[in-house]
């Protein structure tokens, strides 16, 4: 293990610092979303800004943040390595305790989160009322909003990933079966097989099908699995202090593959983002021995930690940055408006580290308290049956 990062006992260097980048990318393509009412450019209109307006040519100073979608897989394959090496450190047998366990850890801050955005957010800023509602709130309340259209995108844009994340945790088990039958390799193979044809009937939907996918297939967890498991083969691999096929792979192939086509650049990013994982385990890279670099690690880090509050609540309130022109009487340069964005960084940092505090912290202590009292039950029981 490289000596120069430190870290906690039972600790995996670098992870919160990879969880620092992905959310950090996710906020700035949010900001340039908010300041170009756009997420994405596609080539040919990205070619024709330079016989358009100033204002549309300036789209050319944040075009790279505009990949910043990336932090999605690179946060899905975070959370394979982290739920399979906690879940394999547990040594608690049976599905129970890993269910107490990601329920308290995930589900109470969005819950909390959904109250938020689900009904105080929309009356505090007379909101869309399409986007908001019973039916809203319940199927995001199931974390199902992600197989129907009208809801995907509903109350927060953001939770669309948390509900894929839940089910994902849900057929977690159906991959440590398909391990145990056929092993790792096997196993990713197959699910590589799901996701790319799930996303080749998307890409290519003139070869031969003319059928649509439907929307809760295209959103399910299917669809992202291979994306998830590639981190829960890291862990595996780490636990076992074992090379990984990972090391063979250049990752100038795999960056390569990233922008071959936009509907493969999603497990495209999942495999690069494994890659460099693995580089960092095995200690054949690290991070340079400089104050600033360390200054800047050492944020990210922190940013790592909070991330999961801090992806919850950012986006809504960046959106807040929109209502300026109308609150101005003026039109607003786009870069002005992603640059306002931008500064929602400080302000949303506090909220998230003190919901981390209040809110997630507190929520695992309960999980806690509450598999212990179930197991005191369970012994109980046990014991009075014996006798």
């Amino acid at each position: 293990m490289p000596s120069n990062i430190p870290y906690q006992k039972g600790h995996v260097p670098y992870i919160d610092a990879f969880r620092g980048i992905a959310i950090l990318l996710i906020f700035l393509f949010h900001a340039v979303a908010v300041g170009f009412h756009d997420y994405f450019l596609p080539a040919a209109r990205l070619f024709s800004l330079f016989r358009q307006s100033a204002i549309d040519r300036s789209f050319f100073l944040i075009y790279p943040l505009t990949f910043g979608w990336a932090g999605v897989p690179i946060f899905f394959v975070l959370s394979g390595f982290c739920i399979h090496l906690s879940h394999q450190r547990s040594k608690v047998p049976g599905w129970l305790y890993y269910t107490n366990r990601r329920f308290f850890r995930v589900y109470p801050a969005y819950f909390l989160a959904l109250l938020l955005f689900g009904l105080i957010w929309p009356r505090l800023f007379i909101l869309k009322p399409s986007l908001y509602g019973l039916n809203q709130f319940a199927v995001h309340a199931l974390a199902i909003h992600n197989f129907f259209p009208w809801s995907l995108y509903g109350i927060n844009g953001s939770f669309w990933s948390i509900a894929v994340e839940i089910q994902l945790y849900c057929i977690y088990p159906i991959l440590l079966m398909m391990v145990s039958r056929v092993g790792w390799q096997r196993t990713l193979f197959v699910v590589f097989l799901i996701e790319f044809l799930l996303r080749a009937k998307l890409a290519f939907p003139h070869l031969g099908w003319s059928t649509p996918l439907p929307h809760a297939i295209v959103y399910s967890p299917f669809s992202y699995w291979f994306s998830w498991a590639i981190g829960a083969y890291l862990a595996q691999a780490y636990l076992e202090n074992r090379t990984t096929f990972l090391s063979r792979i250049r990752v100038e192939v795999a960056l390569v593959l990233a922008f071959v086509h936009p509907c493969f650049s999603f497990p495209a990013v999942a495999l690069l983002t494994a890659i460099l994982i693995d580089r960092f385990l095995s200690g054949r890279w690290v991070i340079p021995q400089k104050p600033f670099v360390g200054r800047v690690w050492n944020h990210l880090s922190s940013l790592g930690t909070i991330s999961y509050s801090f992806y919850l609540f950012h986006q809504p309130i960046m959106a807040l940055t929109g209502k300026l022109p109308a609150l101005m009487g003026t039109r607003l340069h786009p870069l002005i408006l992603f640059g306002c964005s931008c500064l929602w960084y400080f302000p949303i940092f506090q909220i998230a580290s003190q919901a981390y505090r209040f809110v997630e912290n507190p929520s695992i202590t309960l999980g806690q308290l509450c598999w212990r009292s179930l197991n005191n039950r369970r012994l109980a029981m046990a014991t009075l049956n014996q006798k």
